[in-house]
């Protein structure tokens, strides 16, 4: 029977790596998603701006190409936010309180108002749901779970959220706490991932905010 057993493991770890994770890894407790939770709110609590880059990548199921943007993201806790991309289509997107911008090299820049555009209000909610640090308000739209000691597992409740959003799965770096990898997976298998580079803590000049340039 061992001998079986061990076969089948092998066969699992070659063919499924993945999958085989998923059948011995134990249930992580209520208690010790808890903790995860509250050290990364604690530890973000103190982290109150930062820059990074980071790499998008666009995977879809129906073809092999992986579609790939490099960027820059800058964060200013609580409301200011920078994303820019810079290759291969530069364009800079700017949250500053509930007002912004998006620019790009094809048209002058566009001004806006969260509370009157509801596009780049559902935008900014996206966003900030994955990097304002505070994890714990998730509990009432999705089910948190973690798949590792640093890797969030979230599951949308609502069913008309769970037409666009699977699941998502938020890997935190072990220094920082802060996210190193997001996987945003779609019903179809689309997915689309975040990798965040180095993060530079530290005060940032309020004009990244305000101006689709670099100060």
């Amino acid at each position: 029977m061992n001998s079986l057993v061990n076969t089948m493991v092998f066969v699992l770890r070659f063919l499924f790596p993945g999958l085989l994770f998923i059948l011995v890894n134990q249930p992580v407790s209520a208690d010790e998603l808890a903790d995860f939770i509250s050290a990364i709110e604690e530890k973000s609590a103190t982290i109150s701006s930062f820059s990074c880059p980071f790499v998008q990548e666009r995977h879809l199921f129906l073809f092999n190409q992986v579609v790939i943007f490099k960027g820059e993201l800058a964060i200013s806790r609580p409301d200011k936010l920078r994303w820019a991309f810079v290759d291969p289509v530069p364009s800079v997107l700017l949250f500053n309180g509930r007002d912004g911008r998006r620019c790009n090299d094809q048209v002058a820049a566009v001004d806006f108002n969260l509370d009157t555009d509801p596009v780049m209000a559902m935008v900014a909610q996206q966003l900030w749901t994955w990097l304002d640090g505070r994890y714990a308000k998730f509990a009432d739209l999705y089910e948190l779970a973690l798949q590792d000691k640093s890797t969030l597992l979230v599951t949308p409740k609502d069913a008309d959220m769970a037409q666009f959003i699977a699941r998502v799965v938020i890997s935190f770096d072990v220094t920082t706490l802060q996210p190193a990898k997001v996987e945003i997976i779609e019903p179809g298998g689309d997915m689309t991932r975040l990798l965040f580079g180095s993060y530079q803590l530290g005060a940032l000049d309020p004009r990244l905010f305000e101006e689709c340039g670099r100060p």
